[in-house]
């Protein structure tokens, strides 16, 4: 019989050994059973891709405070972007979406780099860099139409008076920038405008805008008032006119009385002649060229003998077909629906009234103008207490507006839309003492203006918002050199401004809600945003 060559005792221990690799056995081969069925999972993948990020707003010049916009798009929540100009942290935001501001006068004049660092949570990291260059700028502002015989001079002063910036007009129109050097302190400027006419009894006349905000462009004002800019100023001089006929007139006064004004044409010549027992007049009319709404009344801008009376007015809206060397009769005209009377202030010595049309509300909002009604009766010696003006069917807005001087000096511009009946003095008032000028009322703005004596060689006018105490800015007002060279070589008096000149204030008034830079430039007709307008003018001296 075999026997084993191994002892008892290794039996004993093999035993065990053998049931213990049994189950591991089984429990491998169970564990790779549930394998075949539940493959094992794949380790999370590894962002590696960096932060999308654009951005809108920045120019290649930088001359105003300018809103900067950021978007990021990045598959992680945990976004840090840090945005730097020439290595200077300026703002940093967690956020996907956010906006910033650059400001010109926080940086040097010339190229400066913009950089862009935006890190996600994966440590992913996008850096750019965009460079501008900063020009300061103070205002922006349309020179005037330049004669040939005229020179226009700008400048920007701080307003204690020192001298910032100046510039010259070289062409008809021309938007001037003006720019500030490094170091100037942002606060509220002085931009004067300096018409030179050497050949003319008066030199110069200046007119200054103060409390302008840095970086103000003011040429879209002063194109919603009509004032022409380079941007919109008309390249081609008034070529086309046509001429008009009036026949079978009444009288010799109201044959010379005709006239044309609208915001695009107006009559150069009237001529009339006796037809033995009437009167014929002939216009020749400019085109600028719409020529739909051409009105032509009987005016009293044209002096004659004797005024032409209201009851007497006429006037005729012509249409295309007959403005081409076209007869009209007299017959034609029209009179006034009505007549309405105004009150005016008992102590008026003189007067001019205005009457403007629009055809519609677009025609008012276009500043698209007739006149149509005009009167300026001669000063003798007597006060007056009403005027009276047409109604005219036509026109479904009118611009009344009246011009009064009073027996103590002061005057007072009063323009309604509509047909006011009644007109006041308003409750303003301004004195000068010494060199302080105290004002009162409730008002917009004012505008101080000085007359040089002995003679009117030169003119300035100084307009601000509302104060109640104004120390007189001019002894203090330093000019460019440029304009004192100028005014040496003209004998022009400038060391004791406030000491030789006349001086009066005015006092403006709109009731439109307007920003104050659009009432700068409020011209003779006022624009519709504006609304009833009161100008009261009192002498200072």
């Amino acid at each position: 019989m075999f026997r084993s060559i191994f002892p008892k005792s290794f039996s004993l221990f093999v035993k065990p050994i053998c049931a213990f690799l049994l189950i591991v056995v089984v429990f491998a081969c169970s564990s790779d059973n549930n394998g075949e069925n539940n493959p094992p999972q794949s380790m999370p993948e590894v962002d590696i891709v960096p932060p999308a990020v654009t951005f809108t707003g920045l120019e290649a010049n930088l001359e105003v405070l300018t809103t900067i916009n950021v978007s990021i798009q990045d598959a992680s929540d945990d976004v840090n972007t840090t945005i730097s100009v020439n290595n200077d942290e300026i703002f940093s935001s967690t956020a996907k979406s956010f906006s910033f501001e650059l400001n010109p006068f926080d940086y040097p004049t010339g190229e400066n780099t913009l950089s862009v660092l935006s890190v996600d949570g994966d440590d992913n990291r996008r850096e750019f860099n965009q460079t501008f260059e900063v020009e300061k700028l103070l205002a922006r502002i349309a020179a005037p139409v330049i004669a040939d015989a005229q020179e226009v001079y700008f400048s920007a002063n701080i307003m204690n008076g020192e001298l910032v910036a100046f510039a010259k007009a070289t062409q008809r129109a021309e938007n001037i920038s003006l720019y500030a050097e490094d170091g100037f302190l942002p606060q509220e400027i002085v931009i004067t405008s300096y018409i030179l006419e050497p050949a003319a009894e008066l030199k110069v006349r200046l007119f200054s805008l103060a409390n302008i905000q840095p970086g103000t462009d003011l040429t879209p004002f002063q194109e919603i008032n009509g004032v022409e800019t380079e941007n919109n100023a008309s390249q081609s001089p008034l070529t086309e006119s046509f001429d008009l006929e009036v026949t079978g007139i009444p009288t010799e006064d109201i044959a010379n009385s005709f006239h044309a004004i609208g915001d695009d044409y107006f009559n150069s010549t009237i001529n009339a002649t006796d037809q033995g027992g009437t009167f014929d007049t002939a216009l020749n009319i400019g085109n600028l060229p719409n020529t739909d709404d051409v009105v032509v009344y009987t005016s009293n801008l044209r002096e004659v003998e004797d005024l032409v009376d209201v009851n007497d007015y006429r006037y005729l809206p012509l249409g295309s077909d007959e403005l081409v060397n076209a007869m009209v009769p007299y017959t034609s005209f029209k009179q006034a629906r009505s007549v309405e009377q105004t009150t005016i202030p008992a102590n008026t010595t003189s007067y001019f009234h205005t009457l403007y049309g629009f055809l519609d509300q677009q025609a008012f909002e276009n500043r698209e103008y007739s006149f149509l009604f005009d009167s300026s009766p001669s000063n003798t010696g007597n006060t007056f207490s009403f005027f009276e003006t047409p109604v005219i069917e036509e026109y479904d807005i009118v611009r009344n507006e009246i011009n009064m001087t009073f027996d103590n000096g002061n005057s007072l511009l009063a323009s309604t839309i509509g047909i006011q009946n009644n007109i006041e003095v308003p409750n303003w008032d301004a004195s000068l003492n010494g060199d302080t000028v105290t004002m009162s009322g409730e008002f917009d703005t004012y505008t101080l203006r000085l007359f040089a004596n002995p003679v009117n060689s030169y003119t300035w006018e100084y307009t601000a918002p509302r104060q109640e105490n104004l120390v007189l800015p001019f002894d203090t007002f330093e000019f460019p050199q440029e304009f004192m060279d100028y005014a040496t070589a003209q004998s022009l008096d400038l060391n004791a401004i406030n000491t030789s000149t006349t001086k009066e204030i005015l006092l403006f008034d709109a009731s439109g809600d307007v920003p104050y830079e659009q009432l700068l430039f409020a011209n003779f007709i006022y624009t519709d945003r504006l609304g009833n307008v009161l100008e009261y003018t009192l002498d200072l001296d």
